[in-house]
């Protein structure tokens, strides 16, 4: 609201991603550092993190209607070209073939970890695996799933089946 307020013409741009996604990269970024175990990190994220930061964008979003644009990272990075003339559209800046490849491209995961490939893992680099689905590798099912359970309506909402694995997860945002 106070930025609605202070920038009454803004567009707003919420990125969501799999809650168990988010939880694995923000165990890599900050929760190494804290006093908590990791089952105790992943719990704390995806039933406490996670889902104040979703509701309340959603809550203060939704109601811009034409100037509040929702999309997932997961959908982003399956069809970054449609998805993001859809993006730039929205923006109201130019969204022609040649901006969107050069968009693409320059934020390609390869070029901004320094040539990585997708997938080829640094876990000290920002820019830590370029893939979606990591959470499989990490973060046991079982507390993977009783974590997700806590916060199901949410994410079911945002399109994410909280007992499946991502690949198997997406439904149409929205449906």
């Amino acid at each position: 609201p106070l930025l609605n307020h202070l920038y009454a013409d803004a567009r707003f741009v919420h990125i969501l991603r799999d809650p168990r996604d988010v939880a694995t990269s923000a165990w890599f970024h900050f929760g190494r550092n804290e006093s908590r175990s990791f089952e105790q990190y992943i719990e704390y994220f995806i039933t406490q993190a996670w889902p104040i930061n979703v509701q309340s964008a959603r809550r203060d979003g939704t109601p811009l209607s034409n100037r509040f644009f929702e999309l997932r990272y997961e959908d982003l990075r399956a069809e970054p070209t449609g998805l993001l003339a859809r993006l730039l559209t929205f923006l109201q800046v130019d969204a022609d073939d040649a901006v969107i490849r050069a968009c693409v491209d320059k934020a390609s995961f390869e070029r901004k970890s320094g040539g990585r490939p997708p997938g080829q893992k640094d876990n000290n680099s920002f820019y830590r695996s370029g893939t979606t689905g990591d959470w499989r590798n990490h973060i046991p099912v079982e507390l993977a799933e009783a974590c997700c359970a806590k916060i199901a309506p949410l994410m079911k909402a945002c399109g994410y089946d909280p007992q499946s694995t991502p690949a198997e997860s997406l439904q149409p945002l929205g449906a």
